[in-house]
């Protein structure tokens, strides 16, 4: 199990909790164990699981052949720092105030489910991949959050000259 109560946002102190054993691990099989706490997010197995799946495929398309165990054993770090990286940029990204968030919700997920010829399909594929309803619209919350979070939050500060853009493009 991982835990990481003590980051409260910061994504940088997550290194030295590696480094502190503040973050502790043990053997978890069931797709509903947590394998990780950010604060009070837990992370489980099937989330973990999912991610993973996803980053083989990709993998397999690239390689052109399955991952080896040491991969395997590396993508799940990956994914599972992604997932602890994501929480906490989550986090951080409720600083920022959205005033339209449910419209942006419900048009998102409208436009996802257009993606489907049928709402019955678009059922089936949330069940096929344990999700529902509810647990698709958290994960546009998040994703909307922390892309207003780094946009307005970050971006919105980040100035960059034509002299170092000449530069950068001269590499």
């Amino acid at each position: 199990l991982f835990n990481c109560n003590s980051c409260k946002g910061n994504p940088k102190q997550l290194g030295k909790l590696y480094e502190n054993k503040a973050v502790q691990e043990t053997e978890v099989k069931n797709k509903n164990d947590v394998v990780a706490k950010v604060n009070d997010y837990e992370i489980t197995r099937g989330q973990l699981d999912m991610l993973v799946q996803s980053m083989a495929q990709k993998n397999m398309r690239f390689q052109g052949k399955a991952a080896t165990p040491l991969i395997s054993k590396k993508l799940e770090e990956e994914a599972l720092n992604n997932i602890i990286d994501n929480e906490l940029l989550y986090i951080k990204s409720l600083e920022v105030k959205i005033d339209d968030i449910d419209e942006q919700i419900s048009k998102t997920l409208d436009r996802i489910k257009t993606q489907y010829k049928t709402e019955e399909k678009f059922n089936d594929a949330l069940v096929k991949n344990n999700f529902t309803v509810d647990m698709l619209k958290s994960d546009i919350k998040k994703s909307i959050s922390i892309r207003n979070f780094i946009e307005k939050g970050i971006a919105s500060k980040v100035t960059v000259t034509d002299e170092e853009i000449g530069r950068a493009s001269c590499r």
